[in-house]
């Protein structure tokens, strides 16, 4: 298995901003966004962040800082009730 420390960081990152513990159920749907969401760039320098439907929403040097976009953007998205 990769390096999982940035799955755990962004795990970590979404209960600090919904400020509780995510249950099995919830750490599956992250895991399932983050395979959907975050691909490798085709130059293979960086990873890129697309909605559900393929648009590009960010390209990011790190999977790291792909992820911090993502964990954002699925907040924005539940706080507006999406």
């Amino acid at each position: 298995m990769k390096d999982i420390n940035p799955i755990v960081e962004f795990i970590l990152e979404v209960e600090k901003q919904n400020q509780k513990e995510l249950t099995e159920t919830e750490i599956r749907q992250v895991l399932a966004i983050l395979v959907e969401k975050i691909e490798k760039l085709k130059s293979g320098k960086g990873f890129a962040v697309k909605s559900s439907s393929g648009k590009l929403l960010g390209k990011h040097p790190t999977k790291k800082k792909a992820m911090k976009q993502l964990a954002a953007v699925e907040i924005s998205k539940k706080r507006r009730g999406k």
